[in-house]
């Protein structure tokens, strides 16, 4: 005779508490006297299909995801029948509490955390979409967020495959009436499920933590309503990198699958990328665009002979990395007097529109024992070279 308080075969999870009851079923937190730990036992509400066939079905999703077992997918992990006759099934209980409260506490997230917990749950979805395990039906509900030390966070998902059906389709009603918001329209009007509509979910869910709302219809240049974009503050990002933000959320959330990334793979490296521009800072931001304009790419060029400690220090370096390199194939008897005799400034453009003058290749021939043979006048240095390889190796 099995313990009231216990679930599974030989009393394996002990009963803590239970979650609450929800349209779906009931959530209960247990203990894995196996395996240690916590976990999270769904009992789903009475089915019109046998208990048995929902084990069943179950166990082959169970097969499916085995390979998600020991990451922060927490997905299904166990199943079975309660002494009551009713199907149940087990996922690991992450630490942390759900990106749902962590919202609510907080309002919304700065720009930095939200893309560092946007590009940990791309690589989550991706691990199972590999798997072909897609939609997966997130919402803020189902995401685990466990602080760390020094601001970083480490995300969790936990999938009880309701989204896909293997608790029949009163448990899909039930997660989109709960997912609606963050559901792609495709999945909203029950078109056949694509990897793209996690695209959409993942994408509005960062919405969701950075603007502080969940996303609008979109259409193709934003909002659909014509409201354009929440504004953020002043403080909290860069006008160059908010507009760089738009982007991905407008591909992210396009209404046609099409008009998306191709994969779940193409938005985290989006976001990656996204995430490197924002650890430049507004004076990194500053510098880029005066060497931009020193360059003579922007309007607003500067003088290029001005003195620019850095960049100097930089183009001398290289110069003597140059130098030092032709060194070696020489031997190492002229590197103490290198290092002995003084450097000049390199110019890092020439003087005048005529560039580099004759004179300076002849120098620069003496010093290194070169001869070369005399050019005619008026021959162009390309045209002599041209020549007089064909004078000593002959017509081919």
């Amino acid at each position: 005779m099995q313990d009231a308080n216990t679930i599974g075969t030989n009393g394996r999870y002990v009963v803590e508490r239970v979650l609450g009851e929800q349209s779906v079923g009931r959530y209960i937190v247990a203990v894995d006297t196996i395996a240690g730990g916590r976990v999270t036992i769904l009992v789903p509400s009475a089915q019109a299909v046998r208990p048995q066939r929902i084990v069943d079905a179950l166990t082959v999703e169970i097969q499916r995801l085995a390979p998600l077992v020991d990451t922060a997918y927490c997905t299904l992990k166990d199943t079975g029948l309660t002494e009551a006759g009713e199907p149940f099934a087990v996922v690991n209980r992450p630490q942390g509490g759900s990106l749902a409260a962590l919202i609510r506490s907080e309002g919304r997230l700065s720009p930095d955390r939200a893309v560092s917990i946007a590009v940990q749950l791309c690589d989550l979805v991706r691990r199972a979409h590999v798997l072909g395990i897609f939609p997966i039906g997130l919402d803020p509900d189902s995401i685990i967020v466990d602080s760390q030390p020094g601001g970083r966070a480490r995300v969790a998902v936990v999938d009880f495959g309701l989204a896909r059906g293997v608790f029949g389709p009163q448990a899909v009603a039930s997660t989109r009436a709960r997912s609606a918001l963050f559901d792609s329209p495709q999945l909203r009007a029950g078109v056949e499920p694509d990897p793209r509509d996690d695209v959409f979910s993942v994408t509005a869910l960062l919405h969701a933590m950075i603007l502080g709302v969940a996303p609008p219809a979109m259409a193709s240049h934003g909002p659909a309503d014509g409201s354009g974009w929440p504004g953020l503050p002043d403080d909290t990002l860069d006008r160059r990198l908010e507009a760089c933000l738009h982007t991905v959320l407008l591909r992210g959330l396009a209404p046609d699958r099409d008009d998306r990334f191709a994969h779940i793979g193409a938005l985290q490296r989006g976001l990656t990328g996204l995430r490197q521009l924002m650890a430049l800072t507004v004076p990194a931001f500053e510098l880029l665009a005066a060497t931009r304009g020193r360059l003579g790419q922007g309007p607003d060029a500067l003088d290029m002979r001005t003195q620019r400690p850095a960049q100097d220090r930089a183009a001398e370096a290289r110069a003597r990395i140059r130098e030092v390199a032709a060194i070696g194939q020489t031997g190492q008897a002229n590197l103490s007097a290198l290092n002995e005799q003084p450097r000049p400034r390199p110019r890092l453009l020439p003087e005048d529109d005529a560039g580099v003058q004759t004179g300076d290749f002849q120098a620069d021939d003496a010093a290194r024992g070169v001869v070369r043979a005399e050019e005619p006048p008026g021959m162009t240095r390309p045209l002599a070279r041209f020549t007089r390889d064909r004078h000593q190796g002959g017509d081919a």
